[in-house]
């Protein structure tokens, strides 16, 4: 095991008050979707004739290189043609514009919206909270709320799924609700997007499902050993600072060291010293961002004569963090691992990155 330093120390004291939650995260990739059918898909590269703009709201029509979108400029309601459903499941990308203004949520997308009844995806800074309506419209009642942060002017993408009354909802294809309704059920309305503060919306798809299910996994067993090389033959691994995902910065590089101390520890790989990765960045005036692009990669790589190129993110779910964490052959461009791992206790967080650390290092050595 790798000795933890004063910092990482100091790190785990800092975070004996919280509370973890422990267990895997789930992913999208572990669902399927059986019978689907498609009933809506906007894209945003044409005019807006598939919706109707109601209670007075203004809207722009965004077109850049990037993207293609719809802005709410004030409260009101756009409503998709045509998008009456049941079962189904849908997703949207959403970036939160304006400052909170009232009590309403920032942004609401309603589904199975029906003259008085309505289920409400609520989508706040802090909160993503999920609604029904089942006499009067503006009467909701709260049936599950989950704590996590979205960054005004940065793009989230959703996905909710229902079928019946079990009711599902993805953010970044990670679960964060996941509940049945248990009061009298909501069969069918239309979609909805409802604006009180200022967001935007776009890639828009809806479809008609018959039903979505778990994938079995595979009973797990024990990774094979993995077989430490002489240190002359040992990959050499450059590894970038974890993005930011509202976290503390210091919070992320210090999992950024937990993270390199593992991978050196494995016996596979010899890791550069972080601070060699950011002076190269400087001489070459590129940002991380940049070296994510296959041109950077190769560049930065060949400078630093390394093998691959590590580069992740850290962000809170609920109490707890989760890590994404992708390895790329920098001769390539080519994404050769891509791995996420929800970090549990204090105690566990070393483990959990040694685990994580060799089973990257057996999927390399299997190359």
């Amino acid at each position: 095991m790798v000795r933890m330093n004063l910092g990482v120390a100091c790190f785990f004291a800092g975070l004996v008050g919280l509370l973890f939650i422990s267990g895997c995260v789930s992913m999208r990739s572990d669902f399927v979707s059986v019978g689907e059918e498609e009933l809506f898909v906007e894209d945003f590269k044409g005019d807006l004739s598939a919706w109707n703009i109601e209670v007075g709201g203004e809207v722009k029509h965004v077109r850049n290189e990037n993207r293609s979108f719809f802005q709410f400029l004030s409260p009101g309601c756009a409503t998709a043609k045509n998008s009456v459903v049941s079962d189904f499941r849908m997703e949207f990308d959403i970036r939160l514009d304006a400052p909170l203004e009232s009590d309403i949520a920032f942004a609401m997308i309603n589904f199975r919206n029906y003259v008085n009844k309505r289920y409400c995806l609520g989508i706040e800074p802090t909160l993503t909270s999920l609604k029904v309506a089942r006499i009067e419209h503006h009467s909701l009642e709260e049936i599950a709320t989950m704590e996590n942060s979205h960054t005004p002017g940065r793009w989230y993408k959703y996905e909710i799924v229902a079928v019946a009354n079990r009711l599902k909802v993805f953010k970044n294809k990670i679960l964060i609700i996941d509940i049945q309704d248990h009061g009298p059920p909501i069969d069918q309305g239309n979609i909805w997007f409802e604006n009180h503060a200022g967001y935007s919306f776009s890639n828009v798809s809806v479809f008609n499902i018959e039903d979505f299910q778990e994938i079995a996994k595979q009973a797990e067993t024990n990774p094979p050993e993995v077989k430490k090389l002489l240190p002359e033959d040992r990959l050499t691994v450059a590894v970038a600072d974890f993005e930011n995902l509202g976290v503390a910065s210091y919070e992320a590089s210090l999992l950024t060291d937990l993270y390199s101390n593992s991978l050196l520890s494995t016996g596979v790989f010899r890791v550069l010293e972080r601070k060699e990765l950011v002076k190269i960045l400087a001489e070459q005036e590129l940002q991380l961002s940049d070296i994510t692009e296959e041109k950077g990669i190769v560049q930065v790589g060949r400078i630093l004569n390394a093998k691959y190129l590590s580069t992740g993110s850290c962000g809170k779910l609920g109490q707890g963090y989760v890590v994404n964490l992708k390895l790329i052959d920098v001769e390539t461009g080519e994404t050769v691992v891509s791995i996420n791992r929800r970090l549990s206790n204090p105690e566990e967080i070393t483990e959990s990155f040694q685990s994580l650390s060799e089973q990257i290092a057996v999927q390399i050595s299997a190359r």
